[in-house]
């Protein structure tokens, strides 16, 4: 199920940017503009000195988008140089990110840096940003292949780089469609969907195990019972425990076929998620083998 936070449609047909509605419109002077822009850089390059955390990541995140507002507004007026040398910087400090997997503090600060980049495609959208997508969906990948949820933001601030940018129409050639197609089919809700479900796997295998043991006991109170010392004594309450122990079988292998019922649905929301990593991973490989 999708919540309402998150988008639809596709990779080449972007959702609303993040906007700065009612907000007053302070443009940066030339002093400014420099420092703006590097303070932004420190903000982002120091986020990777901390370790990887979720909830940390997505207050760079939230705090990268806000200070995002006025470049994508185009109101800290800075030529196009200074972008491109923030641009340079940028791919530079993420490079390690995506020759090693190890170290998950790069594709955690990949949200804030996808908020960056869609922010600065938006104000320059002239500039070259191929190797800056290109990390950011391997760095999706990575989120995504860690079962981390952050994929998500990436995802959205990739399908918000503008048309007119040169990479984002090979970004669209080699992978958006596809992308696209299982995004809307919900591949964003197979890991909670993995989770419930081996979860309850689990609780029905614990049920179905105590209901074995009840069995059992059952069991041996009804053989004690047809001693033939008990046989005229006891024959209503053998009569009774027979119709336990046949309950509880009953109620046993009807846990039994519900559990292996959930474990093929599992099994079939694994391989899902496995053909989705391969897709990124197939998608990568066509994006930096596309001609530039």
């Amino acid at each position: 199920m999708r919540t309402s936070d998150e988008p639809t449609g596709q990779i080449d047909s972007p959702p609303v940017p993040f906007s700065a509605v009612g907000r007053p419109r302070v443009r940066l002077d030339l002093a400014q503009r420099r420092p703006y822009l590097d303070a932004t850089f420190a903000l982002l390059a120091g986020a990777l000195a901390a370790p990887a955390d979720s909830a940390a990541a997505e207050r760079l995140h939230r705090e990268l988008r806000e200070r995002t507002i006025p470049i994508r507004g185009d109101r800290v007026v800075a030529a196009a140089p200074d972008y491109a040398r923030l641009l340079a910087r940028l791919t530079a400090l993420f490079a390690p990110g995506c020759e090693q997997r190890e170290d998950l503090s790069y594709a955690f600060a990949a949200p804030a840096y996808a908020a960056l980049i869609e922010a600065m495609s938006t104000a320059r959208p002239g500039l070259d940003y191929r190797a800056a997508l290109g990390q950011l969906l391997e760095l999706m990948a990575q989120l995504f292949g860690a079962r981390q949820p952050l994929w998500k933001l990436v995802y959205r601030h990739l399908r918000a780089v503008p048309a007119s940018v040169g990479a984002k129409q090979t970004l669209r050639q080699v992978c958006a469609a596809d992308i696209r197609e299982w995004y809307d089919a919900g591949v964003q809700n197979l890991f909670q969907l993995q989770t419930d479900l081996s979860e309850r796997i689990a609780e029905l295998g614990r049920s179905a195990r105590a209901l074995e043991r009840r069995a059992a006991r059952a069991t041996r109170a009804l053989e004690r019972l047809r001693e033939p010392c008990n046989n005229r004594v006891v024959s209503l309450q053998a009569r009774l425990r027979e119709r336990e122990l046949a309950d509880l079988r009953t109620r046993r292998e009807a846990l039994l076929a519900e559990q292996a019922g959930r474990a093929d649905t599992l099994a079939l929301i694994e391989s899902d998620i496995r053909e989705f990593e391969g897709l990124l991973r197939s998608a990568r490989r066509a994006y930096y083998l596309r001609p530039a």
